[in-house]
């Protein structure tokens, strides 16, 4: 699944929000770690990385757990507090797997997979409440089940907006090549026009700005139906909503051919870079940290690339991810370190030693950012963390992995 937003974890990366903005949680770029506490570590301990869902709202971290029951803790950024959610009296209702999607500036949507129960979560109040009909359609696994939605897949763009949820390309059996924009207010889809679009694709980078989506890059099929060929696509072309028209992106300095690419927005700009060149099996592909800025006014590419240490630290599989902050900086996080980019001066800077590690939880809502449940590689056996020989078979559940309930928080 693909959004604009980029999603490490479980933790969405929003733009600002008022909850984010009602204290002053941290000195301007000092780590300020979360204090430690018990439900937060046997939360931790019982659930491990693969079965906790976090969500970040700018002042409290979300952290529950995937499947039945569905224990949580809270932590306030302004208090520096910990504490336990009491259970759900409806939490039959809402199924075997959860999604978690923040709503507003800080409450949070529960979703069960396939949309088949939501409930809304304050985490400021720690109570549970029914949604209205509005809410119902807010996380991303809801979409599904509206009327006039487009039909079912997976590996395509789903981008969730304030007011608007986006939905393009994917695959099924098949590689789609259509999708639709659905309106919160009016409660409505509009097909996605197909005269001019793209080839159909499925895992490309999406994003959505100031009305238009733009997509680029994934894999589609060709040839025989019956044992077709596998293309990674190093083109791609941006939709205007309002007009209701494809524009085709130039290819003159484009990122290489590749799939899931990370892609995140700033303005008018969208980031593309990182992903890997073996569609459609990724395990089987080259991780590659090139990239390019796409400007989606003009559907032109400025060159983007990380340096040799972010590159050398991406590991496999691949880990890394970006956040846009709102000074326009950019902070991307490897494999087990974080560097930030400033675009005025086309140079990147190490994060501080404290946010080293493979968290959990990592997010960024309004200025602050957060990581929280470090894990730890104590054995990778067969497993997917570290280095392996290419084309060699990955299994996770071959690794030990051990768990800290470290956390911290750094205001931008």
């Amino acid at each position: 699944m693909v959004r604009a937003a980029i999603v490490v974890a479980g933790v969405m990366a929003l733009g600002g929000n008022a909850d984010a903005q009602k204290c002053a949680t941290a000195k301007k770029g000092a780590v300020a770690p979360f204090p430690k506490d018990a439900a937060a570590a046997a939360l931790l301990l019982k659930r491990g990385s693969d079965t906790i869902l976090t969500q970040w709202t700018g002042r409290y971290l979300v952290a529950m757990g995937r499947f039945a029951p569905f224990d949580a803790v809270i932590y306030d950024a302004c208090t520096r507090t910990w504490s336990s959610v009491p259970a759900w009296s409806g939490e039959a209702k809402l199924g075997h797997e959860l999604h978690l999607s923040r709503l507003d500036g800080s409450r949070v949507v529960v979703t069960a997979l396939g949309g088949a129960g939501v409930v809304v979560l304050d985490p400021a109040t720690r109570a549970w409440s029914a949604p209205t009909p509005a809410q119902r359609i807010a996380p991303g696994f809801a979409w599904k089940a509206t009327k006039g939605a487009p039909v079912a897949r997976e590996n395509g763009a789903e981008i969730e907006e304030a007011d608007k949820f986006v939905v393009w390309g994917g695959n099924d059996s098949d590689v789609k090549g259509d999708g639709g924009i659905y309106d919160r207010a009016a409660k409505t889809w509009t097909p996605i026009s197909n005269t001019g679009a793209p080839r159909a694709r499925s895992m490309m980078g999406a994003a959505w700005t100031k009305g238009r989506l733009a997509v680029w890059g994934g894999w589609s099929k060709s040839g025989n139906p019956s044992a077709p060929t596998f293309d990674c696509l190093s083109d791609g072309a941006i939709y205007d909503s309002t007009k209701r028209t494809w524009t085709m992106i130039a290819a003159k300095g484009a990122p290489t051919a590749r799939q899931n690419a990370i892609t995140m927005v700033d303005g008018d700009r969208v980031y593309v870079f990182g992903g890997n060149d073996g569609c459609p099996q990724a395990g089987l592909g080259k991780e590659l940290a090139d990239g390019a800025v796409l400007d989606t006014k003009i559907a032109t590419w400025t060159p983007f690339a990380l340096p040799s240490a972010v590159v050398a630290d991406q590991g496999y599989p691949k880990r890394a991810s970006a956040y846009v902050l709102p000074d326009h900086r950019v902070v991307v996080r490897g494999a087990e370190k974080m560097w930030i980019y400033d675009p005025a001066k086309s140079a990147f800077a190490a994060m501080p030693a404290a946010t080293n590690g493979h968290w959990i939880a990592l997010g960024l809502a309004g200025d602050k950012l957060v990581g929280w449940g470090k894990v730890v590689v104590v054995n990778p056996g067969g497993g997917c963390d570290g280095p392996r020989p290419p084309n060699t078979g990955c299994d996770p559940m071959n690794a030990t992995m051990a768990y800290s309930d470290d956390g911290w928080l750094i205001q931008f």
